[in-house]
């Protein structure tokens, strides 16, 4: 489960739908506005992996360790379009990387 940060589009849903991966936006979980711990806890406690451009996630991971796995673009200031098909061309890794228990963060650009 894939939990999309607020500095992404909520748009990016449907790349995982299509994929069969379930992904919530922050917004769908009521939590506009949500400082980065809040997200954190959320997605530790319910099990979701983080999708997010905020350099804040590494940080809180280099503290608390996993989970929650994240998933962190490293694209700049880049379209919705552009940030799908960067997803869609690292498809492979990041399922690859979902499905390990060992790892904990993986860079995608």
């Amino acid at each position: 489960m894939i939990l999309i940060d607020q500095n992404l589009s909520h748009k990016l849903g449907k790349l995982f739908m299509n994929k069969k991966v379930v992904a919530r936006h922050v917004y769908a979980e009521d939590l506009h506005g949500a400082d980065d711990v809040e997200i954190w806890q959320y997605a530790k406690n319910l099990g979701y992996t983080i999708l997010t451009k905020d350099t804040d996630f590494e940080v809180l991971q280099s503290i608390w360790g996993f989970p929650p796995k994240i998933i962190i673009l490293k694209c700049g200031n880049a379209s919705t379009r552009i940030i799908m098909d960067l997803l869609d061309a690292s498809w492979l890794q990041i399922i690859d990387f979902l499905s390990k228990d060992t790892l904990g963060i993986i860079e995608v650009s």
